[in-house]
């Protein structure tokens, strides 16, 4: 049996005036039945009450969540105080009427999440009414306005914005609070209320020192905002720093590269003695002529001028070339599903790739900053299914090849989106 304290003592405790109680025009006994009523029906709320604070919990700038069900006690307080205002509240309506039986507070650190989160609120729950933006004298209204709040200017200092929400979770619908403040905000309030709300506000002294209390943590909020933003504008410049170094070492290596080729050509045709059914050119052109199988394609990997430039594409974009292990009868499969059977397609797939297949490679690396490895059955596969996009999934590239889940989504998002550009 659930029981309140008499009316004396209750009024006594909460701080409320014979002349409130007055106001309130409600005899004793009809707070009694609300009470007993409400005491009774209470552990109803908590599984709405977890759900909500288990679903808040799981926002990305939420820094903590807690709720809390409404005391009896506190219920019938505000009961009587909001009745003494005109409101009018009995045991039929007080479910609806009294909209923070449920309350939530989600917490976050730094003052620019809230604006995440009320996109969060607005997006998933039907609101009650209006939220509402308290705030104190002088801060800025504009972010408020822009989402559609309704502005206090809280005569203490109070920041905090409101919701009220609805939730079906059983048939019976359920209004809850839902409060949204900083935790610098979180620490001033719950210290003010212990200390002072609402039983001794007529202390001068301790509304003083509680009101510089309020101006530190709204400076700490400040710090907080003016540190996080300091610390995503040196994390950009310092990634920005190093992409632009690895950009600038890939050039260099491109130029050297571009060099030693260069220094090559001009002894090639300073001391050319070779005979000419030796010659690599005349052999390599010979090979362009043959159809696909295990022989030609090793001729034409070994001495294809395309095949060599694509292994500098691999160097000059900054990964460790390893070499070929078999790499020929794994092609063959590729060139299979493609139906590719001409040395000279190949060759001609392989030179208009060249450009793309380099993009690819050095924007891995530097989204990545690793020093990968690869080889050239891998490059001359990306240029398979870059030219084929249709003939390939990614699910396929896992299930018949072996890949890596990851890289393969990788290229096949290349393939079919270019990506890499």
């Amino acid at each position: 049996m659930f029981k309140l304290m008499d009316k004396e003592t209750f009024l006594k405790k909460y701080n409320i005036s014979d002349e409130i109680f007055a106001k309130a025009d409600i005899d004793w006994l009809s707070l009694e039945g609300i009470y007993n009523e409400y005491s009774k029906s209470r552990n109803e709320l908590e599984p709405t009450a977890r759900t909500l604070a288990e679903f808040f919990s799981s926002i990305e700038k939420a820094h903590s969540v807690k709720y809390r069900i409404k005391e009896p006690e506190h219920l019938i307080e505000k009961i009587i105080r909001k009745r003494s205002k005109g409101q009018d509240i009995n045991i039929l309506n007080y479910s609806q009427e009294i909209t923070d039986l449920i309350g939530i507070r989600v917490l976050h650190l730094f003052k620019e999440d809230w604006e995440y989160i009320d996109k969060f609120i607005v997006s998933q729950w039907i609101l009650h009414e209006t939220p509402r933006a308290n705030i104190r004298e002088g801060d800025s209204k504009a972010k408020y306005e822009k989402h559609n709040c309704d502005i206090i200017i809280h005569p203490a200092g109070y920041r905090s914005v409101h919701y009220l929400i609805k939730s079906n979770l059983m048939i019976k619908q359920i209004i809850s609070e839902i409060q949204v403040r900083t935790i610098f905000e979180e620490a001033w309030s719950e210290i003010d209320h212990k200390v002072r709300y609402p039983y001794n506000t007529s202390n001068r002294i301790l509304s003083e020192y509680l009101e510089i209390f309020n101006r530190l943590s709204g400076s700490a909020d400040e710090m907080g905002s003016f540190i996080n933003n300091l610390n995503s504008n040196l994390s950009e410049t310092s990634q920005d720093y190093e992409s632009k170094m690895l950009l600038k070492d890939n050039i260099i290596r491109e130029l050297q590269l571009e060099i030693e080729q260069l220094k090559n050509q001009k002894n090639l045709s300073k001391n050319y003695k070779i005979e000419k059914e030796s010659n690599p050119i005349v052999r390599i052109e010979k090979v362009l002529e043959l159809d696909i199988s295990l022989n030609s394609l090793n001729e034409y990997l070994n001495n294809s001028p395309a095949v060599e430039r694509l292994i500098q594409i691999i160097q000059v974009a900054g990964f460790r070339y390893e070499g070929e292990y078999g790499d020929t009868e794994e092609l063959l499969q590729y060139f299979k599903v493609v139906g590719l059977q001409e040395i000279k397609k190949l060759d001609e797939m392989l030179v208009s790739s060249m450009e793309r297949i380099h993009r690819y490679f050095t924007n891995l690396l530097v989204i990545n900053g690793a020093n990968w490895e690869t080889t050239r059955s891998f490059s001359i596969i990306l240029a398979i299914i870059f030219n084929f996009p249709e003939k390939f999934r990614a699910k396929m590239l896992e299930d018949n090849f072996g890949w890596n889940a990851s890289i393969a989504d990788k290229v096949i998002d290349s393939a079919q989106n270019g990506i890499e550009r």
